[in-house]
């Protein structure tokens, strides 16, 4: 698993994320993916989900499958 958190401000510069897109990027449903977060103690505001969050998830959870993919785009 790449933990490499220089790659995740380079592909989120200016942008934030949904629960939704994330957990699309997991395959899993919102709320599983909601549950999982708490489950492994990550606590978020609502609305969008910043780069430095997103960089938690990360490093909790693990990056997407295709998540190489996604910052070539």
């Amino acid at each position: 698993m790449n933990t490499n958190s220089n790659l995740i401000p380079q592909y989120f510069v200016g942008k934030g994320v949904t629960r939704l897109q994330l957990a699309e990027w997991y395959g899993i449903s919102t709320k599983t993916f909601c549950r999982l977060l708490r489950t492994r103690g990550i606590d978020l505001p609502p609305g969008i989900i910043t780069p430095k969050d997103v960089e938690q998830i990360f490093s909790v959870i693990g990056y997407p499958k295709f998540y190489h993919k996604l910052i070539a785009s």
